[in-house]
């Protein structure tokens, strides 16, 4: 039966109307007279932002019109007559040029490039010292500011973000935002994930933006977006090189990188390496305590297990600058994985009182799997300034193998699983300048996601999800306003039962107003989805330990949740300080719940439970309390009503009210100028749902690092010095008729200390990547743990 015929029409017209009004305004854009060059430095072919072009009437030398360049050089002059011009060029420290330009009935004139000659002017030697300001909002985000502190207080670009309001990182550098894993990285508009954030050296970094309320463009389950935004590129040859030292064999965490960067005018082309190798002792601990008819069961079981990871990740790729208008990229890494956890797994059963199983066994557990991503970029600028197209294809290839080896005297059991999956995504995001306030973005996305399993042919899941989107933005001195809609559809497929379907539409708003020079409001609305994951509805009972089971949902359901917020944010100087307050509501919230079955087995599955109402309140800053320390605070704090709905409440769950908070902060201290110490701080108190407490331990890093003219920079840190026994993950689930407990548990010696080298080098000379935006100017879940 053919059950596609109605929903492809409809995507078929919404697509064809998507490429429609972009193929509108790429000929309205294409279609005015403009003109457009670019300045240079006679000496070096660099860039220069901000000369003076002024376009004069060649009989009178009238003036005309005029712009300045940006960043790169770059600038145009639109609706030109046909006609004989002059056009002037200058710029403070430059010889001025004075051209003379025919533009004739072409759409377009490329003038081509303009190199400035240098001014003698002789004057006494000053020296200006100004430090770059914190952060600054702006109606899509916050954007951060990297300066020397944080350079000299960080070694890769994962370093860089602990030290960023909001953003957490563990010690296996897992990174969230507001306790949220649902976000996207972008590095340069391309889309970029840890691994390769792990591989950049901290001071390639110029600026991170943090969005916490996506618009249109983003995924319907992505929570927040961070957007890091490198330097120029150095003409010629540069690299860097990072490693550490442990200073006890019986707990390593080692991140080792290594860069090589080399690029001309028109090539860039790089590679490095970055590892993940950690060894460590760790241990689970588990409590289950179900009331059956043969009488109270007491479950307890201990894992005292050896962890040991090996990761490697191997980054190529390349950067063509066609001209100043068009750049292709191509990008490709291969991630070879080893995970093994070692040791015994000792476990006791007893019912009322009396014991019925008691049994150690040796386990062991290995899992080894190649990842490996492909990825082509093309990005276009249009002469209309504000207008251009991008072109993202990516495809991911994960191939594994998982085993779990338990062995006694009395028997030895194996259990495996070998996935194979695989993701395809392609998008198009077209952006056009309507007019001088208007803006207009469009796009089209769709991935495709296959996953198998190479031990059993009767595992396959497939995911298919296309998504349109269009949105409009005004902006002027005083207020700035978006609205956007995202249309997404998505189909889901396992191997057995009736497959899904469903179209969702997602509005977006946003209001924006200028109080003062330092001060805004932002109010936001925006209309989210979570949609469950495959392990999630996977029906299929799995055995976990003698007196207990779980399973998956497959009637699960996308969760809906609307978001409001209303933000104040100010500059203080060089400081920046921003509050907010907002309020979700959730709806078909997927929560795990558990109970016990006709079997007497406690049965963990997971519904569609409750509907939530949660407000709260942020705040956040970026403060420079002197020229030497800087600091970075977070503070969230909420209040949560959980209402089960009536499948909850048929399974005797009540309703659960909680409140919590989520805390960080960074600190640096530029003790002179090369000689840094920083601490980090992060911390999230106990979070509810219906039946389940989750709970872990405080984050706390010390480091100290001295830098040296010669690009040399040692360093030592502590992570979670004085606590030997450190709660990654912890459950407590509780019911009518059990009770649950789960603790996960790193032990690491009472000094943590890790020792740190890294080297930075280059030859050559700046030049700028292509790229149009408005820059703001400096002023003065794996197994185990």
């Amino acid at each position: 039966m053919n059950c596609y015929n109605q929903t492809d029409v409809k995507r078929s017209a919404l697509f064809t109307f998507i490429l429609l009004f972009i193929h509108i305004n790429i000929l309205c854009a294409e279609g005015k007279q403009v003109m457009y060059g670019v300045i240079i430095d006679q000496n070096d072919n660099g860039p220069i932002a901000f000369a003076t072009i002024s376009l004069h009437h060649q009989a009178d030398s009238s003036l005309l019109t005029g712009t300045t360049s940006n960043q790169d050089g770059y600038f145009e002059i639109s609706k030109v007559k046909r006609g004989n011009y002059l056009l002037r060029i200058s710029f403070i420290g430059y010889q001025t040029r004075m051209l003379q330009v025919q533009f004739d009935n072409q759409n377009n004139c490329d003038l081509g490039t303009f190199p400035l000659k240098e001014e003698s002017i002789h004057m006494q030697e000053a020296l200006i010292v100004a430090e770059r300001k914190k952060a600054q909002t702006s109606d899509r985000g916050t954007t951060f500011f990297m300066n020397k502190k944080i350079y000299n207080s960080s070694n890769s670009g994962v370093d860089i973000l602990t030290h960023l309001p909001g953003v957490q990182v563990d010690l296996m550098k897992n990174i969230s935002l507001e306790s949220s894993t649902n976000i996207k990285i972008l590095v340069d508009g391309k889309e970029r994930d840890v691994q390769y954030l792990e591989q950049l050296d901290a001071k390639q970094i110029d600026r991170v933006e943090i969005i916490r309320n996506p618009g249109a463009r983003y995924d319907a389950h992505i929570t927040g977006v961070i957007n890091v935004s490198l330097k120029k590129r150095e003409e010629g040859m540069s690299g860097h090189i990072f490693s550490e030292i442990p200073t006890n064999a019986q707990e390593i965490f080692l991140d080792p990188t290594f860069g090589l960067n080399y690029n001309n005018k028109k090539l860039n082309v790089y590679t490095s390496y970055s590892g993940k190798l950690r060894y460590f002792d760790n241990s689970e601990e588990n409590v289950k305590m179900i009331n059956t008819d043969k009488g109270l069961q007491t479950f307890n079981s201990v894992l005292d297990l050896r962890q040991k990871n090996w990761k490697h990740n191997i980054h190529m790729g390349a950067d063509y600058y066609l001209d100043s208008q068009n750049q292709f990229s191509l990008y490709a890494f291969v991630c070879p994985e080893t995970q093994s956890f070692e040791g015994t797994a000792n476990m006791e059963l007893n019912t009322d009182g009396s014991n019925d199983v008691r049994e150690s066994r040796d386990r062991l557990e290995k899992n080894d799997y190649t990842l490996s991503h492909y990825s082509i970029f093309y990005k276009h600028l249009f002469a209309k300034e504000g207008s251009e197209i991008t072109f993202d294809l990516n495809y991911f290839r994960l191939r594994g193998e998982n085993s779990i080896l338990y062995d006694s005297q009395e028997s030895t059991s194996l259990n495996g699983v070998k996935p194979h999956n695989q993701f395809i995504g392609f998008r198009i995001d077209y952006t056009s300048q309507l007019a001088s306030k208007i803006k207009m973005d469009a796009g089209w996305k769709s991935q495709l996601r296959d996953m198998k399993d190479r031990n059993s042919s009767e595992f396959s899941y497939q995911e298919d999800i296309h998504a349109a989107y269009l949105a409009f933005s005004y902006a002027n001195k005083k207020w700035n306003a978006s609205v956007g809609l995202r249309g997404e559809y998505a189909y889901t497929g396992l191997d057995f039962g009736e497959k899904k379907e469903e179209t969702s539409f997602l509005p977006n708003v946003q209001m924006g107003w200028q109080v003062s020079k330092k001060q805004n409001l932002q109010l936001n609305y925006r209309r989210s989805l979570r949609r469950p994951h495959v392990y999630q509805l996977s029906p299929v009972a799995t055995s976990i330990d003698p007196v207990s089971v779980k399973r998956g949902n497959y009637d699960l359901i996308p969760a809906s949740h609307h978001q409001f917020s209303l933000k104040h944010s100010v500059s203080l100087g060089k400081s920046h300080l921003s509050t907010e307050l907002y309020y979700d509501l959730s709806k078909d919230v997927i929560q795990n719940h558990a109970f016990v079955n006709q079997d007497d087995l406690l049965e963990y599955n997971i519904a569609n439970l409750a509907e939530r109402k949660e407000f709260g309140f942020k705040i956040s800053a970026a403060l420079s309390l002197s020229k030497c320390i800087g600091l970075t605070p977070y503070l969230k704090g909420y209040r949560r009503y959980d209402s089960p709905n009536q499948q909850a409440r048929q399974l005797g769950i009540v309703e659960k009210n909680s409140s919590g908070y989520e805390l960080g902060c960074s600190s640096r201290v530029n003790l002179n100028d090369n000689l840094s110490a920083s601490v980090i701080f992060q911390y999230n108190s106990p979070t509810y749902d219906l039946q389940n407490k989750r709970f872990s331990d405080a984050i706390y890093i010390l480091a100290l690092n001295q830098s040296f003219k010669s690009g040399i920079k040692v360093g030592i840190s502590s992570a979670i010095p004085l606590k030997k026994d450190f709660t990654f993950s912890g459950v407590r689930s509780k019911g009518e008729d059990y009770y649950s407990y789960t603790k996960g548990q790193v032990h690491v010696s009472t000094f943590f200390i890790r020792l740190q080298a890294s080297y930075q080098f280059k030859w050559g000379k700046q030049r700028a990547k292509i790229e149009r935006q408005n820059r703001v100017e400096e002023g003065s879940q794996g197994k185990g743990f």
